[in-house]
């Protein structure tokens, strides 16, 4: 993990027909150079690894401030935190002809006004900053005595008395521009290498991130009894009534944009989530206002008669599915954006962290440096969508005095007539709110009563923010031992995503985790030889590192979660020592069902890779490894009890994934099998 922590400084000119109410949007490239470090230190030594680019948010007529994380390619498993501070710093007007001064026009009037207005709200904005972060960075900030209301009427009054109107608009804005750069350099100086100020904004920004989480998150609570019930697929038909939409592109977009990570708001994803618990509390949840407020999940599952029904209601904690909605066809595995379910309270600690160098033109140089960081103790948790915290960080003592100087005024004159800030911020909140009530109402016209995670009145689990080197996340006495297992032709660093998250998020969690490399050459095999093979390498595991496990979880990817599956299932002395220790279950796009009614072109795939790699995994999930279906290797496995012996199991699926039907990783009914007379139809209901 490599933290962004060397300031530089981009200058945008932008053209002279600017207009200062609209926004701006600046795209820039930010590349990993590495170098071994036994190389002499050359410039030519250094290779490009990666890029990402990003569109950075301009406003002229404010302050923008953000601090968030940019991941690079996965693989690579590095981020960078990027902390940018953006403002309009000097306007200077050109003339079109020499003097003398041509007679004041309407022209000229509204130039005056929009250019003076985004220097002063500039201005206005950068004093805002200083105020919120006073206490941090120990400052103390004086006040001018006029109000921006009234400097603005001074300046409108004096270009209209002036014989030379170009002449005084060359002045203020000489006179703002100068104010206005001068304070924002003091910003530069003061916050740019502030621990805490850099703290409380990335606070900000993972608050933001889960609250519009929260606003494409629904959830649906029912009882273990209608586990059983027979249902279809309906989430295509919800997602078509969140797509057309307006709800979806009124959600706010982050200042600093990742386009090679981030998710457009109108194509973002979409996530759906029942949760079966003992007691239904499926209400309407305490929504007292419209503030987005963040709310992540508990561990889910969804139960068909393939699964154990004596073992699951049995059980003392609540299970769910998760289901990840896509409009872009794209494994689940290799997309940035994939959620994770998770069921353990993670708990932020202050660690060590490395260093990322950067030159501004040839790249990233990496390099490390150790150090502490500590997040500010009393942070806002509720705050607007798009917006800032008006609430000041905690105080300290011993500050130093810092004056913000605002032009003196003693003209009276009317103010400008103009629209107030906050009421445009309101009415958009209003606006937003509106669009969401009718995707609401529309969702419960396709009889969907589910509710989404921004209207709970608090959050029940809220990851920390601070991401830290994953060298200092290693867990040297774990107690809990998480197995990634890989799906079909996969490696044992498909999962590598998960496990990091996990390092970063659960520092203290006493995880231990084993990366599965025993089947990579042998996914095409029997399911059952694949099994054992499991089963083996976690007890060799266990020996060979000496852990006292406590816990075993699982997390896996398609075929995967079949083999865990049927390792635990397995009835003998190989087996029956893990069951006590199961704990989590999670699986990612398995084909729990298998891979019948599947599309044409994916029935056709998976005809030419059974005929070409001859593969007996293949044939067991199409049920074709039995004359009779009840002896077929699914069926069998669905009498093994093996989802009974978990705590907690979470499904995920998405409709989108070609090859496995999303009814088959989420174990629900699948309506093309109502429709098939055949034997293997009614074997398959």
């Amino acid at each position: 993990m490599f933290i962004l922590d060397d300031p530089f400084t981009i200058a945008v000119q932008l053209p002279p027909t600017t207009d200062f109410m609209k926004s701006y949007h600046l795209t820039v490239d930010f590349e990993v150079w590495f170098m071994n470090r036994y190389t002499p230190p050359k410039n030519e030594c250094f290779r490009l690894e990666t890029r990402r680019t990003v569109q950075i948010l301009l406003q002229p007529g404010s302050l923008q401030t953000v601090s968030r994380s940019l991941v690079f390619d996965y693989l690579a498993n590095s981020a960078v935190i990027l902390t940018m501070y953006s403002s309009l710093i000097s306007v200077l007007p050109r003339r079109r002809k020499p003097p003398p001064d041509p007679v004041i026009s309407t022209k000229l009037r509204t130039y005056h006004l929009s250019v003076c207005t985004a220097l002063l709200k500039s201005a206005d904005s950068i004093e805002i900053f200083f105020k919120r972060f006073a206490s941090l960075t120990k400052i103390v900030v004086a006040e001018g005595n006029s109000k921006m209301e009234d400097t603005m009427a001074e300046l409108i009054d004096r270009l209209e008395k002036s014989e030379k109107p170009w002449a005084t608009l060359e002045a203020e804005c000489v006179q703002l521009s100068a104010r206005l750069s001068q304070m924002f350099t003091h910003l530069v100086q003061l916050f740019t290498s502030n621990e805490q100020v850099f703290n409380y904004m990335y606070e900000e920004y993972h608050d933001w991130r889960l609250r519009l989480l929260g606003e494409v998150f629904f959830f649906q609570e029912r009882t273990p009894s209608q586990l059983l019930a027979p249902e279809y697929s309906r989430y295509l038909d919800l997602q078509n009534v969140l797509s057309n939409s307006k709800y979806l592109k009124r959600l706010p977009k982050c200042p600093i944009f990742c386009v090679d990570t981030d998710s457009p708001m109108e194509n973002c994803p979409i996530i759906f989530e029942e949760r079966f618990v003992s007691k239904a509390s499926a209400t309407s949840p305490n929504a007292t206002s419209p503030e987005i407020e963040n709310k992540l999940l508990t561990p889910i599952l969804k139960r068909k008669p393939w699964m154990d029904k004596e073992a699951l209601l049995r059980r003392d904690s609540g299970s769910s599915r998760s289901l990840r909605l896509l409009k872009s066809r794209r494994k689940s595995v290799d997309s940035p954006r994939t959620l994770i379910t998770r069921s353990t309270t993670f708990h932020n600690s202050p660690g060590n962290r490395s260093t990322m160098i950067v030159t501004s033109e040839n790249g990233l140089i990496i390099g490390n440096r150790n150090g502490n960081r500590t997040l500010s103790p009393e942070l806002p948790r509720r705050i607007s969508a798009g917006e800032t915290p008006n609430s000041s960080p905690e105080k300290s003592s011993s500050p130093r005095n810092y004056e913000v100087n605002s032009p003196s005024t003693s003209a009276s004159s009317s103010p400008l007539v103009e629209p107030n800030k906050d009421t445009l911020r309101i009415k958009a909140l209003v606006e937003f709110v509106k669009e969401r009530e009718e995707v609401k109402r529309k969702l419960r016209g396709k009889n969907y009563e589910g509710w989404l995670y921004s209207e709970q009145s608090s959050p029940s689990f809220r990851p920390p923010p601070s991401l830290k080197s994953l060298s200092s996340c290693y867990a040297r006495d774990a107690e809990h031992l998480v197995v990634f297992v890989h799906g079909l032709e996969g490696s044992s660093d498909d999962l590598t995503p998960y496990r990091n998250i996990l390092r970063v998020l659960a520092p203290n969690s006493r995880l231990g985790f084993l990366m599965s490399r025993t089947n990579q050459c042998e996914t095409w095999a029997d399911i059952n030889c694949m099994a054992r093979n499991l089963l083996h390498e976690i007890k060799e595991h266990l020996n060979v590192e000496g852990l006292n496990i406590k816990r075993i979880s699982f997390i896996a990817h398609s075929l995967g979660g079949v083999i865990v599956r049927a390792a635990i299932g397995i009835q003998d002395e190989n087996s029956t020592w893990l069951h006590p220790l199961l704990h989590t279950f999670f699986t990612i796009n398995t084909p729990h069902l298998g891979l019948m009614y599947l599309g044409k072109s994916a029935n056709i795939g998976v005809h030419l890779v059974q005929w070409w790699k001859r593969s007996q995994s293949i044939y067991q999930l199409s049920l074709k490894d039995a004359v009779s279906f009840r002896d077929s290797f699914l069926y069998n496995l669905s009498t093994n009890h093996a989802f009974g012996r978990f705590k907690n199991i979470l499904l995920l699926g998405t409709p989108n994934d070609i090859f496995v039907p999303s009814h088959s990783a989420l174990l629900e009914s699948c309506k093309a099998s109502t429709k098939d007379t055949s034997a293997m139809g009614t074997a398959y209901r």
